[in-house]
C-alpha cells in the first residue's frame, strides 16, 4: 500500500509481482517470519548482517498458538514459528505458503513479540528455564479489523 514514484510507478509494478495476502486463515501451519532484527536471541547469530539489521533474516516453522501465561494473559490469536529473531523483526510478514523460487506466498499475519513453549508446547512462564524454546507471535490476519482496513488503504 505505497503511492507511486515520481514517474507513477507502483511499487509492485517495479518489483514485478506481490504476495498475497490472507484473513481468516489456520494459524498453526508452517509458516515463515520475514524480518531486519537488530539482534539475536542466538548468541551464535549476533553480529551476522541478518541480525544487525543490514539482511533479511527469517525463521520457518510450524507456529504456535500463544495464549500468554498465567501473569500475563494474551487475546486468543497469536501465533507464530520458532524463531531467534529479537527487537527489529516486529512489523515484519509471516506468510504461509512461501515460494523459495518465486519469492511469493500469503501474508497472513505479522511479528509482534516473542513468546518461550516448552517441549509440550506448554508457555513458559520463566523464558530462562531449560527446554523453553522462542517464538516470534503476532496476530493473524483476520476479516472482523484487518480486512477493512486493507480494503479501506486499498481504495485510498
Amino acid at each position: 500500500m505505497l503511492n507511486p514514484d515520481e514517474r507513477g510507478q507502483r511499487a509492485q509494478d517495479a518489483v514485478g509481482t506481490a504476495q498475497r495476502i490472507g484473513f481468516d486463515r489456520p494459524g498453526d501451519v508452517p509458516s515463515d517470519s520475514l524480518g531486519y532484527p537488530r539482534a539475536s536471541a542466538d548468541p551464535a547469530r549476533e553480529g551476522l548482517p541478518e541480525y544487525t539489521g543490514e539482511r533479511l533474516a527469517y525463521c520457518s516453522g510450524t507456529a504456535r498458538e500463544y495464549p500468554g501465561t498465567v501473569e500475563f494473559p494474551e487475546p486468543p490469536g497469536l501465533f507464530g514459528p520458532p524463531c531467534v529473531m529479537g527487537g527489529g523483526s516486529s512489523g515484519g510478514p509471516r506468510i504461509t505458503g512461501l515460494n523459495p523460487v518465486t519469492g511469493v506466498g500469503t501474508v497472513v499475519g505479522d511479528n509482534t513479540q516473542s513468546a518461550f513453549f516448552d517441549a509440550k508446547g506448554a508457555p513458559c512462564a520463566d523464558p530462562s528455564h531449560d527446554g523453553c524454546a522462542r517464538y516470534l507471535v503476532g496476530p493473524q490476519f483476520g476479516s472482523a479489523i484487518t480486512e477493512p482496513l486493507y480494503d479501506r488503504a486499498r481504495r485510498a
